[in-house]
Protein backbone atom coordinates (compact mmCIF):
# COMPACT_ATOMS: atom_id res chain seq x y z
CA UNK A 1 0.00 0.00 0.00
CA UNK A 2 0.97 3.47 -0.93
CA UNK A 3 1.61 5.73 1.72
CA UNK A 4 -1.32 8.69 0.35
CA UNK A 5 -1.31 12.48 1.63
CA UNK A 6 -4.40 13.36 3.99
CA UNK A 7 -6.17 16.53 3.04
CA UNK A 8 -6.56 18.72 5.97
CA UNK A 9 -9.11 21.25 6.32
CA UNK A 10 -8.87 24.88 6.10
CA UNK A 11 -8.49 25.38 9.61
CA UNK A 12 -5.31 22.73 10.39
CA UNK A 13 -2.73 25.50 11.43
CA UNK A 14 -5.52 27.27 14.07
CA UNK A 15 -5.04 27.33 16.94
CA UNK A 16 -4.21 29.64 20.06
CA UNK A 17 -1.27 32.14 19.07
CA UNK A 18 1.69 30.95 20.24
CA UNK A 19 5.13 32.83 20.94
CA UNK A 20 7.99 31.57 18.92
CA UNK A 21 10.98 31.00 21.18
CA UNK A 22 14.67 33.60 20.31
CA UNK A 23 16.20 32.34 17.50
CA UNK A 24 20.06 31.72 18.99
CA UNK A 25 22.51 34.30 18.05
CA UNK A 26 24.29 33.69 14.59
CA UNK A 27 27.94 32.00 14.62
CA UNK A 28 30.74 33.78 12.71
CA UNK A 29 31.26 33.09 8.92
CA UNK A 30 34.76 31.64 8.07
CA UNK A 31 35.96 34.87 6.84
CA UNK A 32 35.12 36.42 10.21
CA UNK A 33 36.85 33.59 11.67
CA UNK A 34 40.04 33.99 9.36
CA UNK A 35 39.95 37.60 10.31
CA UNK A 36 39.40 37.24 14.20
CA UNK A 37 42.52 34.90 14.06
CA UNK A 38 44.26 36.98 12.19
CA UNK A 39 44.06 40.32 14.19
CA UNK A 40 44.24 42.21 11.15
CA UNK A 41 42.53 45.40 10.79
CA UNK A 42 39.99 46.42 8.66
CA UNK A 43 42.56 48.76 6.17
CA UNK A 44 44.98 46.42 5.48
CA UNK A 45 43.34 43.13 4.50
CA UNK A 46 43.61 44.20 1.05
CA UNK A 47 47.13 43.61 1.80
CA UNK A 48 47.45 40.95 3.92
CA UNK A 49 48.65 37.89 1.97
CA UNK A 50 46.85 35.53 3.71
CA UNK A 51 43.54 37.16 3.23
CA UNK A 52 44.29 37.78 -0.96
CA UNK A 53 44.61 33.70 -0.95
CA UNK A 54 41.53 33.14 0.96
CA UNK A 55 39.70 35.38 -0.58
CA UNK A 56 40.34 34.00 -4.14
CA UNK A 57 40.05 30.45 -3.66
CA UNK A 58 36.91 30.92 -1.28
CA UNK A 59 35.28 33.84 -3.28
CA UNK A 60 32.87 31.43 -4.95
CA UNK A 61 31.53 30.08 -1.74
CA UNK A 62 32.16 31.67 1.53
CA UNK A 63 31.08 34.84 2.31
CA UNK A 64 33.13 37.62 1.14
CA UNK A 65 32.76 41.18 1.99
CA UNK A 66 31.53 43.31 -1.10
CA UNK A 67 33.81 46.29 -1.05
CA UNK A 68 37.17 43.25 0.14
CA UNK A 69 36.31 41.60 -3.24
CA UNK A 70 36.13 45.13 -5.10
CA UNK A 71 39.49 46.53 -3.42
CA UNK A 72 41.03 43.09 -4.52
CA UNK A 73 39.58 43.26 -7.96
CA UNK A 74 38.39 39.54 -7.75
CA UNK A 75 35.07 38.61 -9.63
CA UNK A 76 32.44 36.13 -8.57
CA UNK A 77 31.05 33.37 -10.70
CA UNK A 78 26.96 34.30 -10.96
CA UNK A 79 26.37 31.03 -12.71
CA UNK A 80 25.62 28.43 -9.91
CA UNK A 81 25.97 25.33 -12.49
CA UNK A 82 29.98 25.24 -11.28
Amino acid sequence: MVPTLQHRGPSWATGPARELPPLPPAAPTEFEQLIAALGTPEQYWPEHPVIRKWVHQHKNFRYVPERLLEALGENVLEDWNL
